[in-house]
């Protein structure tokens, strides 16, 4: 006769109970043998004796849908029910005697906001009935019909509340993810001017470096701290030259370019552009690379670009400091035969090289640690971040050929591993 609840999943707003107990309504769902359903909590607030008993009773016979319901029959009452227990939905007479009309309704949407609630009313009055749906009723029950009617409303609450709670969900996520493409199109926006930012401050730091060169050539003899302070100057300009390039590198739309690399190079290549995050969160950085690592078949500016997220996201980790360790290293894929030859590391496909990028952060909760990879998933406020990181790293390292996994620490933090197999 009425359509079957569709359970669903991740709405925080409606209780374990009412999704497993509303599947079974109408023989639609009936739990397996053996297994009790959770009976769904109800609230009934009526000041009616008489009438209260008949809905009491309406509601512990049906056995389709099994309720636990409780009897209230003052205002003061519910509240405290509803501030101290879970409750799955409201039968609320509006007219109680220390409270009246729309009132009644509105101070218990005060104290559960998220609870549908059924307003039960004396006669049909179409004004009632209209206010109190504004105000928040899901559904309304006239006194006098068939009581048998209490459980479809009920279930029409339960239904109705989720659909508006799955509406708003929508319309938030819709929301972020307008903001975040938004963000996208700044990005893009910046990346096309990058060129010409780039060429702005080349020109100054070519007459510095200019400078730097006529004063060591001017000056007949240089005292030891001149000379050590000209070094200084220009290795701060070749640093901010490096920085430069690297930003064209991630600004500028490039095409897969594979040729063989070492990925300590490209560790060492990105290691300019977040020296002064670790520097301002004053977080010791641990380089431990192995260099004797064969060479890889990689595209250097989009491999740069995976390992910098990695790294960016264990600094986010910790604002206060800590310890970000860098390592890199190569493992057999093949225990050699007893008395075999052990195969050189240049072999292919006998050796998997892993950059392992581990912090001493907050670590990751393991109800997001699943969607961490999602495109948009993000932890972060909106505006600080697109929520795209993980998701074009683990794109650009499957492009690769190779494999990203992401675990907690037992000793706190994360681990964030990318493996390749030569």
């Amino acid at each position: 006769m009425y359509p079957a609840i569709v359970p669903y999943v991740e709405n925080e707003l409606m209780t374990e109970s009412v999704l497993e107990s509303t599947a079974g309504l109408a023989g639609a769902h009936p739990p397996a043998d053996g297994v009790q359903a959770i009976p769904i909590r109800v609230l009934l607030v009526e000041d009616e004796p008489l009438y209260a008993k008949l809905v009491m009773h309406r509601l512990t016979a049906f056995s389709a849908m099994p309720m636990r319901p409780v009897h209230v029959s003052s205002l003061t009452d519910a509240i405290s029910h509803l501030s101290a227990t879970r409750v799955d939905v409201v039968l609320l007479d509006l007219m109680l005697p220390e409270s009246c009309g729309i009132d009644t309704l509105v101070r218990v949407r005060e104290v559960a906001p998220h609870v549908p609630v059924v307003v039960l009313t004396g006669h049909g009055v179409d004004d009632l009935i209209s206010d109190a749906l504004r105000n928040g009723a899901q559904d309304y029950l006239t006194k006098g019909n068939d009581e048998g009617l209490v459980v479809r409303s009920i279930r029409y609450a339960i239904e109705r509340c989720r659909a508006r709670e799955e509406l708003e969900k929508s319309q938030a996520s819709l929301r972020q993810t307008q903001a975040q493409l938004l963000q996208i199109d700044k990005m893009d926006s910046i990346g096309r001017l990058a060129a010409g930012i780039a060429h702005e401050v080349r020109n100054p730091l070519a007459v510095i470096q200019m400078g730097i060169d006529f004063l060591k050539k001017s000056a007949v003899e240089l005292s030891e701290d001149i000379a050590e302070t000209f070094n200084d100057m220009e290795s701060a300009v070749d640093r901010s030259y490096g920085i430069i390039k690297g930003l064209l590198d991630f600004c500028v739309p490039t095409e897969m370019h594979w040729e063989s690399l070492s990925i300590n190079s490209c560790i060492c290549q990105i290691m300019p552009m977040f020296r002064h995050e670790i520097r301002k969160h004053e977080i010791e950085f641990v380089p431990e690379l192995d260099g004797s690592l064969p060479n890889l078949m990689l595209d250097r500016n989009k491999i740069k670009q995976a390992l910098l997220h990695l790294v960016l996201n264990s600094i986010d980790a910790m604002p206060e400091g800590g310890v970000l360790t860098v390592c890199t290293f190569a493992r057999p894929l093949y225990q050699p035969k007893e008395g075999a030859a052990k195969p050189a590391l240049d072999e292919p496909g006998q050796y998997a090289v892993t950059v392992e990028i581990s912090d001493t952060g907050c670590g990751i909760p393991e109800e997001v640690l699943s969607k961490i990879h999602d495109p948009f998933f993000t932890t972060k406020p909106v505006g600080s971040a697109t929520g795209l990181g993980l998701s074009i790293t683990k794109n650009i390292v499957e492009l690769h050929g190779g494999r990203i996994e992401v675990k907690n620490r037992k000793e706190g933090g994360v681990r964030a591993a990318i493996t390749f197999v030569p």
